[in-house]
């Protein structure tokens, strides 16, 4: 017996996506491998999906609903088999309006569960806990970089196909690795500056991939003190401008320091600034 399932209920917004998936498919009677072959994506994805270890592009959850919307005829025995309009009545109408109410709810469940799962990826990858700030040195595995910058981000799919596959899953590391082995450092920048509309952002992915690819980088021709140096700057400067949500910039070229007094593009900073930016540079440049 199939599971009254009311829609408008708060507890459905307490689900994860992968319960409330399993919990319509269950209740349209369809199995894994059905719904595999109704929305044409993979039975591991879809699995994966129900398991809550990825979260689904929009598309993806557009191909869900209009294959679980036609997973049976809910509506069988309702009208007049022998009616000729029924067959294109239910195909138009039914079909598409259990469609849309499936899409808003899932899509509304993912946003929940986007938002929830992105806040405590940002606390894991975060200096100091502050989830303005991460740390993209953190990143082991390409596809873990990929996966949260894409989200943090809100990156459409379109700005950077070649990182899904065709079930519009990012590919595992061993095809990310195949992906950029004739990548050049510009290649890389490239595809940084896709992934991010910040400056500074842009320029820790572009470091850490060239890092975790192998790619040699204006970066990495650094010294181990010059990089230390370098990228202590930006990040100074990153902090010092989320801190105080100003927009002056820090003259990494100059010496911030002299005696007691500390100068920012010719500015002498007041005793508050000036210890707020001690505390950053002292807590943060590592």
């Amino acid at each position: 017996m199939n599971e009254e399932i009311d829609f408008e209920s708060e507890a459905w917004l307490q689900l994860s996506f992968g319960e409330a998936l399993r919990k319509i498919r269950y209740n349209e009677e369809m199995t894994t491998t059905e719904l595999s072959k109704k929305a044409n994506i993979s039975q591991p994805y879809i699995s994966q999906l129900e398991n809550d270890v990825r979260l689904p592009s929009e598309k993806i959850i557009r191909k869900l609903s209009i294959a679980l919307a036609k997973g049976k005829d809910v509506f069988d025995g309702f009208y007049d088999s022998e009616n000729p309009y029924r067959d294109k009545y239910l195909d138009e109408f039914v079909v598409e309006k259990r469609t849309d109410q499936f899409f808003n709810l899932l899509s509304k469940i993912k946003k929940e569960n986007a938002k929830s799962t992105l806040e405590n990826k940002k606390n894991a990858y975060s200096y100091s806990s502050s989830n303005e700030i991460i740390d993209f040195g953190k990143f082991k595995l390409p596809s873990d970089l990929f996966d949260f910058i894409i989200n943090k981000n809100n990156i459409p799919i379109d700005n950077v196909p070649e990182l899904f596959s065709e079930d519009e899953i990012i590919l595992d590391d061993k095809n990310l690795y195949k992906l950029v082995e004739n990548y050049s450092d510009k290649d890389v920048k490239l595809l940084s500056i896709r992934l991010s509309g910040n400056i500074l952002e842009q320029l820790l992915i572009h470091y850490r991939l060239c890092e975790i690819f192998a790619i040699k980088s204006d970066i990495s021709k650094l010294s181990s003190d010059d990089k230390y140096f370098y990228l202590s700057a930006l990040r100074q400067e990153y902090y010092y401008k989320k801190v105080t949500e100003k927009t002056i910039r820090i003259n990494t070229q100059e010496d911030l320091f002299d005696g007691e007094t500390i100068v920012v593009n010719g500015k002498t900073l007041n005793e508050d600034d000036k210890t707020l930016l001690l505390n950053i540079i002292n807590r943060l440049a590592d």
